[in-house]
């Protein structure tokens, strides 16, 4: 259920902005490495085949749009 949770919280931040850090959750200063250990953790947490919940499909094709 926590993780249940936790995607609809992502998924209603990826909703609301357009800022590439605030979708991916890190700093401006943050590393390359850093900003794809985070773009893979939120694309497994929200992929549609994994996550049912509603807007979860549009929100990982958002993110795919920054995948570096």
């Amino acid at each position: 259920m926590a993780a249940a949770e936790d995607a609809k919280k992502i998924i209603k931040r990826i909703t609301k902005t357009e800022d590439f850090y605030l979708i991916l959750n890190v700093h401006k200063e943050a590393s390359a490495a850093h900003i794809k250990k985070e773009f893979r953790v939120l694309a497994r947490a929200i992929h549609p085949d994994k996550c049912s919940l509603p807007g979860a499909e549009d929100a990982f094709k958002k993110v795919n749009q920054y995948q570096i």
